[in-house]
């Protein structure tokens, strides 16, 4: 499974982006300007130990396996794709979400995280536990 995340709005504080699977749009994303991650692709696996996971098994315990990790990123580690809706949600990690502002009327934000996750994570781990190869491209568009 190859997903892509495509950044559109790079701002002074915030990055939005969107994610597609199978060229088919999945959720908006929400990172810091910082641009922690660098555009690649990489591999996605489960993390399962942190205080994330620990949170997201209660949370989220009919589904939750492990969290989603961003793996082999240069220099950095424990990058995750979680819930969250404005920028300081996260210190580097992919935030989710239905709806955006699109950075038009205040610094980037994200809505309906819970429910994006939800959705995406169900697919991915789908894969995951099947043993398949999930990887994630990053791109600047």
């Amino acid at each position: 499974m190859n997903i892509k995340l495509y950044r559109y709005s790079i701002q002074d504080q915030t990055t939005l982006g969107f994610i597609t699977l199978d060229d088919k749009f999945k959720c908006y994303t929400l990172e810091n300007s910082l641009l922690k991650i660098p555009t690649g692709k990489y591999k996605i696996g489960y993390r399962k130990t942190g205080g994330f996971h620990k949170k997201y098994s209660k949370r989220f315990f009919s589904i939750h396996e492990g969290m989603l990790e961003i793996k082999n990123v240069k220099g950095r580690k424990y990058i995750l794709i979680h819930t969250g809706n404005k920028i300081e949600d996260t210190k580097g990690c992919i935030l989710v979400g239905n709806s955006t502002n699109n950075n038009l009327i205040r610094k980037g934000f994200i809505e309906d995280s819970r429910n994006a996750y939800v959705k995406l994570y169900t697919l991915i781990s789908s894969r995951l536990e099947k043993k398949e190869e999930v990887t994630i491209e990053i791109k600047n568009i």
